[in-house]
């Protein structure tokens, strides 16, 4: 089975990761100067960039070489995980120096499972690093959030979507895209790159010609032109337009809430 190309075009290395310019620079001065932490907390919207980064983080600490255990928090949440996380901890890593844990949607966890790993958070293992991934850190407790060194991943803006698609394509044998169509594709992923590179790949499947036409085709949204149309006409208070528009689309089966949703989008760009 051939990779999605949210997994072949995974970043390998921070540079390249799109943005998050910050993170990226505070976290290779650590690596550089070895002055790592015991725990780090990296939150964001999905698709930012953080449990690429954790992996690429841990991975450097040891030199690129094994040391890191990932464990999806969703699925593995019970008391009796942590504690076999934290039994696992005590121990010298066999590959590398470090032995780095990267809990991905830690938020997930239950009140006694974060109770389990605050315990070797307050005393943590010399050589034992704890990175923390969640899109939602408002559900961490204030006691692992102060003994955390937290990251806050933005989320990816339109031109950094469009500039990675662009590269993609641009690999990409027999395909060829406006630069419109895959500024549209952007405007939809919503900040989330992984949302973004998804969407190309379905508008490669249906055409590899990528036109705004053919991504309206392939995605089942509303064509940007009768957006743009449907904004004019509001911004011109021209009410016999926007009724007509409206008709039209919701006639077609169109979604309201993501026409409702690229009005606003294309309202803050013009401001």
């Amino acid at each position: 089975m051939a990779k999605t190309l949210a997994v072949e075009y995974r970043p390998k290395t921070f540079d390249d990761v799109v943005e998050q310019e910050a993170v990226k620079r505070i976290l290779q001065h650590q690596i550089d100067t070895g002055t790592f932490k015991n725990a780090y907390l990296f939150t964001g919207a999905a698709g930012t960039g953080k449990t690429t980064s954790a992996r690429i983080f841990a991975s450097a600490i040891n030199g690129g070489t094994e040391g890191m255990i990932e464990i999806d928090a969703a699925s593995n949440n019970s008391i009796d995980d942590i504690r076999g996380l934290t039994d696992m901890a005590k121990y010298k890593s066999l590959a590398g120096k470090y032995k780095v844990f990267v809990l991905d949607e830690c938020h997930a966890l239950s009140s006694a499972s974060f109770q389990a790993l605050l315990k070797i958070l307050e005393e943590p293992p010399a050589l034992s690093i704890f990175i923390l991934c969640t899109t939602d850190p408002q559900k961490i407790p204030g006691t692992i959030l102060s003994r955390v060194q937290r990251f806050d991943f933005k989320r990816i803006t339109v031109k950094g979507i469009v500039d990675r698609l662009t590269e993609i394509v641009d690999e990409a044998e027999q395909v060829s895209a406006e630069a419109e169509a895959l500024n549209y594709i952007a405007v939809m992923a919503d900040g989330c790159m992984r949302e973004g590179i998804s969407l190309l790949e379905k508008c490669i499947s249906y055409d590899t010609n990528i036109t705004m036409d053919s991504v309206a085709e392939a995605l089942g949204v509303v064509p940007l032109t009768e957006v743009i149309s449907l904004y004019n006409a509001i911004t011109d208070g021209d009410r016999g337009q926007i009724i007509n528009v409206i008709e039209g689309m919701y006639e077609r089966g169109k979604d309201m809430k993501e026409v409702v949703s690229s009005l606003i989008t294309i309202a803050l760009d013009r401001v």
